[in-house]
């Protein structure tokens, strides 16, 4: 796209004194200049959280632009950046700032060749002096890819409140990197990474990231997801990440939507097709996700105990809302409830924001922010209300399973025996007692042995025995 920015000068250029490090950069107060008229493919603009300075990373420039002085401070010799043993330039795809320093992320166009790298720089403000380049991964691609913006050259970036670590999404590759800062203030090198890699069944995993506090909550935008149906996104909260992971710490702690937190009444623009989220923004542990309809979801935080459950529509938003995400507590919102279902699909609202409930019986929740509440263990109980915080351990007479509301006490059931005992077998040594046993019983009646077959065999031996006698006397 062709940018080209105009600037009213104010005084004379204003040069760096002799012996002056910096001495590719100038000062300017400026208006009515055009920048070089210079075309850029790819150009990022970031305003520092205190709104005095403003800078562009672009493909041939990088500038830092005093808001309240309108001085202007450019570095045009951004072809000839040292990245881990290549020298090329680079191509802005993410950034995000900090107060001492930024954190540029994109692909490093090797000098000479026709592949590039993903890198990450570090940049001094204001001043935007380099201070580190370095790799992602070890994979190169075609400058043909990563030209124009599309689904191979997805990237994001977010520092952690901290100043600490800094988190690169590409979802290209499915993984998300984490780069540990050794000083917020003079971040001389980043001392540290190691990559959250993506299920099998997940698309497109960082494609926005987004810090939840200083405490290593991160938030991770996944683009499509097989693990549900009726929805093509969600959002995985990892917590506790730390400069040295486990296997079981890097796991996503709860995603959003959930069980408790659910999107259905929100009309989705296009019916036919799954519900997919673009971006997602995080200030002071409020959630803000942008939805592919254009329509802005916003889950603010709660309180420990209660969970950002109910939605409703918000009516006239945007200055509120704004002011909510800058500010650490966040003032109660003009709001309209949801339809009901019947005339949902002609609701015109493009902004939806949660209202704090307490968690329901059986779940607590003893940390602030906006993910769902977790069912209690066994042998603990929580009957709700606003008493959420934590679940009440049960009297070792009393029964409570996962997730109870209330215990049951085993004393008011009876124990019943289902145990009964199996005959004994007569103990038989061979089958020739059996046989015995059997075919000459001592039970007989005189009746039984007549008809017997062996009184029948013992008569006819005794008749056969007598005409032996009889042949033989003759």
């Amino acid at each position: 796209m062709l940018l080209a920015f105009k600037w009213r000068v104010l005084a004379k250029e204003y040069t760096p004194k002799e012996g002056s490090k910096n001495t590719n950069y100038q000062y300017r107060k400026s208006i009515d200049k055009v920048l070089n008229n210079i075309g850029q493919a790819h150009i990022l603009i970031k305003v520092d959280i205190q709104e005095k300075y403003a800078y562009v990373f672009a493909d041939s420039f990088i500038l830092s632009y005093n808001l309240l002085t309108n001085e202007l401070y450019q570095n045009n010799e951004t072809n000839v950046v040292h990245c881990d043993g290549d020298n090329g330039s680079f191509i802005p795809h993410a950034a995000d700032l900090s107060s001492k320093w930024a954190a540029m992320v994109g692909f490093h166009r090797i000098q000479n060749s026709s592949r590039s790298k993903s890198c990450i720089y570090i940049f001094k403000l204001p001043s935007l002096s380099l201070i580190q380049a370095r790799s992602l991964d070890k994979n190169y691609v075609s400058n043909s890819e990563n030209i124009g913006y599309n689904h191979e050259s997805i990237m994001s970036a977010a520092i952690d409140p901290s100043g600490m670590m800094v988190a690169i999404g590409q979802a290209q590759l499915g993984t998300v990197t984490i780069a540990f800062i050794n000083d917020s203030n003079t971040p001389t090198n980043i001392s540290e990474m190691f990559q959250i890699v993506e299920d099998v069944k997940l698309i497109d995993f960082g494609r926005s990231v987004a810090w939840l506090d200083d405490k290593g909550t991160l938030a991770v935008l996944v683009g499509k997801s097989g693990n549900r149906t009726g929805l093509q996104s969600e959002i995985q909260v990892f917590t506790n990440i730390s400069s040295n992971p486990t296997s079981v710490s890097i796991l996503p702690k709860y995603i959003f939507p959930n069980n408790q937190q659910t999107l259905h009444g929100i009309p989705y623009k296009f019916g036919w097709r799954r519900r997919s989220y673009l971006f997602i923004l995080a200030q002071s542990r409020n959630l803000l996700i942008l939805r592919d309809d254009g329509k802005l979801i916003h889950i603010p935080s709660a309180d420990p105990g209660f969970c950002s459950m109910e939605r409703v529509e918000v009516s006239e938003v945007y200055c509120e809302l704004l002011t909510c995400l800058d500010s650490d507590v966040c003032a109660l919102l003009p709001i309209a409830f949801l339809r009901n279902s019947s005339s949902t699909n002609k609701s015109t609202s493009m902004v939806y924001s949660f209202l704090s409930k307490p968690c329901v019986s059986g779940t607590y929740k003893s940390i602030t922010g906006f993910g769902p509440c977790t069912v209690c263990p066994s042998g603990t109980k929580n009957p709700g209300g606003n008493e959420s915080s934590d679940c009440q351990p049960c009297k070792p007479v009393e029964f409570c399973s996962l997730g109870a509301s209330s215990e049951l006490n085993l004393t008011v059931f009876n124990s019943t025996t289902q145990v009964f005992s199996y005959p004994d077998s007569p103990i038989i040594d061979n089958y020739d007692d059996v046989l015995l046993l059997n075919f000459i019983p001592n039970t007989w009646t005189a009746g039984c042995v007549l008809s017997s077959p062996l009184f029948v065999a013992v008569i006819f031996i005794i008749l056969s025995f007598i005409i032996w006698l009889i042949n033989v006397n003759h």
